[in-house]
């Protein structure tokens, strides 16, 4: 249950988002460490890891932005810092919807507890495949505890969401199917997205006729109170944007990144040649700028983001359709 004071805000603040037209998600990069290699990861170059104290000063300019939500990340693995909880609760403090994306693999339940205790409200763990598969280092095999870890976060008051990248493999619609199933057995939900942003692009290795099949169960399972919690179109589109580069509106997301450099979407770190502060007026500026790296995207998060500020009852609505049905 989200505290009074965080409910609040979020309701307000997406409110004056919508009538300002305005961000009112944000990621902060706590890290560009990580301890594993995905063949799929942009990770590249130094990695930083801004201090407790840049950190807070971040938040301030977020929350001063008039940001409800804000998502602990950057390009590495965020629970690999020791005072992960510390920045939870320094966001916790400012009331803002807080969530962490991680791979999960050195989760325990002493960590999620203290998580938890500084006012966790969502944990997003990254899990492409149910077999290991050579693209990516996270799936349920390779990471026996997650049981657990979902158990105990759900019981902790922890809301918890798996995500995973739609793969390239002969077997996808198999895999697919016991990763849902291990969704239902546990009472988790999940999202897909696609990799990369462009089948066209030499490094996506799509199949279109792999992936159509699987688009079309993940589509039949993204029904209201389904495990899965994309909206269907963002499949029926998928198989769309195989074959050319569809027409969709992408929401945004306000990206600090671990070296203050301040965008629109991960994406497209560094381009808007901003670090430090940035103004409303800058934001509206960005927001109305077009960039080549958006031209073939199909952002998962960017799309949800979208459903989301246009229907949130709707979106709302099938969230609560699952909790409901698998309490």
């Amino acid at each position: 249950m989200l505290p009074v004071k965080t409910l609040v805000k979020a309701i307000t603040r997406y409110l004056q988002a919508k009538i300002y037209d305005r961000p009112f998600a944000a990621h902060l990069g706590v890290t560009d460490t990580c301890n594993l290699s995905c063949d799929y990861c942009n990770l590249e170059g130094k990695a930083r890891n801004p201090t407790l104290e840049q950190l807070a000063e971040r938040l301030d300019l977020l929350d001063n932005l008039g940001i409800a939500v804000v998502w602990l990340m950057g390009k590495g693995e965020p629970t690999l810092r020791d005072d992960l909880d510390q920045i939870i609760a320094k966001a916790n403090k400012r009331a803002l919807f807080t969530g962490i994306t991680t791979n999960g693999s050195i989760l325990t339940k002493e960590v999620v507890t203290r998580y938890a205790a500084a006012g966790l409200n969502l944990m997003e763990i990254s899990v492409d495949t149910y077999k290991e598969n050579p693209f990516s280092r996270k799936s349920v095999e390779a990471n026996p505890n997650f049981p657990r870890i979902i158990q105990h976060a759900q019981q902790q008051g922890v809301g918890c969401i798996l995500h995973s990248v739609i793969l390239p493999q002969q077997e996808a619609v198999e895999d697919a199917r016991r990763l849902l199933d291990f969704c239902k057995e546990y009472n988790v939900p999940i999202t897909f997205g696609f990799m990369f942003n462009s089948p066209e692009e030499e490094r996506t290795p799509y199949n279109q006729s792999d992936l159509e099949p699987l688009l079309r169960l993940l589509e039949q399972e993204a029904k209201p109170g389904g495990i899965v919690l994309n909206f269907p179109s963002y499949f029926t589109k998928g198989q769309q944007w195989l074959q050319q580069p569809i027409e969709w509106s992408c929401e945004k997301t306000l990206v600090v990144s671990t070296d203050n450099h301040i965008d629109l979407c991960s994406r497209l770190s560094g381009k808007s040649g901003i670090a430090d502060t940035i103004t409303p007026e800058q934001i509206h500026q960005l927001q109305h700028t077009s960039y080549p790296e958006c031209e073939d995207c199909f952002s998962s998060c960017g799309y949800q983001l979208n459903m989301f500020r246009t229907s949130p009852l709707h979106y709302i609505a099938r969230y609560l359709a699952f909790s409901l049905k698998h309490k």
